[in-house]
């Protein structure tokens, strides 16, 4: 089947396993949390045992029960429980088991809500708990591809393509949903996507007790993050017709059900937390033209191959100029003193203008950084440009 894929994820989860007594693994739905759980850690471990409390008797036996349903599957190595949220008694059960039995590997926790307050789950397992996030397939993941060779982690670069512009082109289409990606009908692909909004907007986002969300409003937000050129707080609610705190409800519930991901501004530029959405398969069927396209699927992948790596110290960025003008992601790394600013060029017309705010950002940040990276990210070879700037194609994401 096109979706059995080995995930780039099973490495740091295999190392963290050996560390944590409880590992939790949280994405999205559809984001293929249970077939890795099922298939892929069965393989690896075949004295682990699956559960999920999607199904009706094993929730209720757990919500009744928590601490003799976890001595039912005592003999697990390890016990893994999928969507395991939804019953967030078992969370305090779970405390009390590996304070007992002090040893790694225990549990594996799978959910497409963030453990928070939102959800009703305790932080009982503070301190004993690993988290990793599992995202839509990369195109490497896509098309099977062996793990890069660790590049700097300031960018994630590869200066020989592995896959084609075809392919990158094709993958915004497609998007990395693990039961669509290599689906060929678009008609199909269609009928996936708008049953994913459907389930999200009617069932996920009306889980959580005590919180009233107007469905329609927020499948309005939705559909203006993969369209407005800057999808802010105060332009969705502009573009929505709504009051902000309204909107920003909203957009936390997407964030804890991993609907959507935030990105800061730099300290050093303006502008207000953006938001992107979860896979650029999505943002296409939402409308989301070519440079919502690379951003979010840059957002994206950056994201979910940091994830795969022991990726400690660098954290990601935008930079506005007061002007309105964009480095669409900044990546830096305080304790090495190290930065990268990354510019997407979305056409194959240049504009050498385009390349002045990489070098008006340089000077802000030099006394702080003792190496800066300027990038430029489009549809052209690798090479140098001018001014110290770095051009890398598309595909070198990859």
């Amino acid at each position: 089947m096109p979706h059995q894929r080995n995930r780039l994820i099973l490495d740091i989860f295999q190392k963290k396993l050996k560390l944590s007594r409880v590992v939790a693994i949280q994405g999205c739905r559809q984001s293929g949390k249970s077939f890795f759980a099922r298939q892929i850690l069965s393989n690896r471990f075949p004295a682990s045992i699956y559960v999920t409390f999607d199904q009706k008797v094993q929730k209720t036996f757990a919500e009744e029960n928590p601490e003799s349903f976890l001595k039912k599957y005592s003999d697990a190595a390890p016990f893994i429980i999928d969507e395991a949220q939804k019953v967030p008694e078992i969370f305090d059960a779970i405390k009390f088991q590996v304070d007992q039995h002090i040893r790694p590997g225990q549990f594996v926790l799978l959910g497409s809500t963030e453990f928070s307050r939102l959800s009703k789950v305790r932080e009982s397992l503070t301190g004993r708990m690993s988290r990793l996030r599992i995202y839509p397939l990369t195109l490497a993941e896509c098309l099977e591809l062996p793990r890069a060779k660790p590049k700097a982690l300031a960018h994630l670069m590869q200066p020989i393509p592995r896959t084609s512009r075809k392919a990158v082109l094709n993958h915004f289409e497609k998007g990395g949903f693990p039961g669509i990606f290599a689906v060929r009908s678009q008609e199909s692909r269609r009928d996936f996507f708008q049953d994913w909004l459907e389930l999200t907007l009617h069932r996920d986002l009306h889980q959580f007790k005590g919180v009233s969300v107007e469905t329609e409003l927020a499948s309005e937000i939705i559909q203006r993050i993969a369209l407005l050129p800057e999808p802010n707080v105060t332009l969705l609610a502009k573009a929505t017709k709504t009051n902000s705190r309204t909107v920003q409800r909203i957009l936390n519930l997407l964030e804890t059900l991993f609907v959507v991901h935030r990105l800061d501004p730099h300290r050093e530029g303006n502008g207000k937390p953006l938001y992107f959405l979860c896979d650029v398969g999505l943002a296409t069927h939402l409308g989301a033209d070519l440079e919502r396209q690379l951003w979010t699927w840059l957002l994206q992948e950056q994201l979910a191959q940091r994830g795969t790596q022991l990726d400690e110290g660098w954290k990601l960025f935008y930079f506005r100029s007061p002007k309105g003008k964009f480095i669409h992601l900044i990546t830096e790394n305080l304790r090495q003193r190290e930065i990268s600013a990354l510019k997407i060029l979305s056409t194959e017309k240049l504009d050498m203008r385009e390349f002045e705010i990489l070098s008006a950002f340089e000077n802000r940040v030099q006394s702080e950084f003792s190496l800066v990276r300027k990038i430029a990210w489009g549809p052209l070879d690798y090479g140098d440009f001018k001014n110290g700037v770095i051009s890398y194609p598309w595909e070198s994401l990859c």
